[in-house]
């Protein structure tokens, strides 16, 4: 099952459950849809437990249509999107570091630790916004 947690607000963290993520993805798109209805800014950091090709390709193509119908609403409130990837899959899924998504920064990462540091980089600095990385690492022991 996915989990969310929006206790360290203006950060979203999802922990994604690559074996029930299919059947979770209505439940992700309606906390998606609350945290855009807040008209606040905030950065995303997705932890998937597994992951491979196949699946990062089926959640896109469940969620384009809801993804398309949203694009105005990402661009105004989300700074930024980390994703991890556990090191054992990392390699096997495509990523090209760095890139855009709907006009905001995204990128995918091995490590939580790192993922951290790049939104702290290109997120939280950059436009003002509250992150206390120890909280965040305390509250995230134990994951990945």
């Amino acid at each position: 099952m996915t989990q969310h947690d929006v206790s360290q607000w203006p950060l979203v963290v999802s922990i994604i459950d690559s074996a029930t993520l299919k059947d979770d993805l209505r439940e992700v798109a309606a906390r998606w849809r609350d945290w855009l209805s807040w008209n606040e800014p905030f950065a995303a950091l997705q932890i998937f437990s597994a992951c491979d090709e196949g699946l990062l390709a089926e959640r896109d193509r469940a969620l384009s249509w809801w993804l398309d119908a949203q694009r105005r609403q990402i661009r105004r409130n989300v700074v930024a999107l980390a994703s991890v990837i556990p090191c054992a899959h990392y390699e096997k899924v495509p990523h090209m570091g760095t890139h855009e998504f709907f006009g905001i920064p995204t990128a995918t990462f091995a490590t939580i630790g790192t993922a951290l540091c790049w939104l702290e980089a290109r997120a939280f600095r950059p436009h003002e916004l509250a992150f206390n990385r120890a909280a965040v690492e305390a509250s995230l022991a134990g994951v990945a």
